[in-house]
């Protein structure tokens, strides 16, 4: 759950920000291989090892089946209750990581702030919110959709703006089943990042963390 499900669903958002449309587009672009590596190794590996075995092989697999041609699985797809699946494959990853290391997980504090952004909508038309990206129009399929666009709509007229709403969501347990604002540093790890992402673009800033 970890591992395959809980990387793909921080690559969902990141990777469509990237321009990718499939798991196999974001293995085939650098940047966004390297990331998926990393989260996994660096990341969550570390907070499931004393609990499972044979996660190494198990994470060379997912790579892999990523790789695979033959498997272009869309991440539109994946982003299919993004805000559900968010919850239950990773928002357990940042306790452990934290209870672990001391410090947060800054690979995945990036994929979390992809998911905020991915939830700010371009505008809203028939009562339905969407998005855009290259000129088309794309629809949001999440039981969340109307809380977290809502929420969202306002979050880049200014940084303090954007750190209040994504606060809010944060803390309510309709969403996430844990509070993650009690994690130190969060809430302006996370805030900066998407405010980030907002005006330079996400390949700047996974290239900026990336090289750290």
């Amino acid at each position: 759950l970890r591992i395959l499900n809980g990387s793909n669903t921080f690559i969902a958002g990141l990777g469509w920000q990237m321009g990718c449309t499939t798991t196999y587009d974001t293995m085939v672009l650098e940047q966004t291989r390297l990331y998926t590596q990393k989260l996994i190794f660096d990341e969550i590996i570390p907070t499931i090892e004393k609990r499972c075995s044979g996660l190494d092989a198990f994470a060379q697999e997912t790579l892999d089946r990523f790789s695979n041609p033959e498997i272009r699985y869309p991440l539109q797809t994946i982003a299919r209750g993004y805000s559900g699946k968010m919850n239950n494959r990773n928002i357990e990853t940042f306790f452990r990581y934290y209870e672990l290391k001391g410090k947060l997980p800054l690979l995945s504090c990036l994929g979390l702030a992809s998911f905020f952004v991915y939830f700010i909508p371009a505008g809203k038309e028939d009562g339905s919110y969407f998005m855009l990206r290259d000129g088309y129009k794309y629809n949001y399929h999440d039981d969340k959709t109307e809380l977290l666009c809502g929420i969202l709509s306002e979050a880049s007229v200014s940084e303090d703006t954007l750190k209040e709403n994504i606060l809010q969501i944060l803390k309510n347990n309709s969403i996430f089943h844990r509070d993650l604002t009690t994690l130190p540093g969060l809430v302006d790890t996370v805030a900066a990042f998407t405010w980030q992402i907002l005006k330079d673009g996400m390949p700047k800033v996974l290239n900026g963390l990336l090289s750290k």
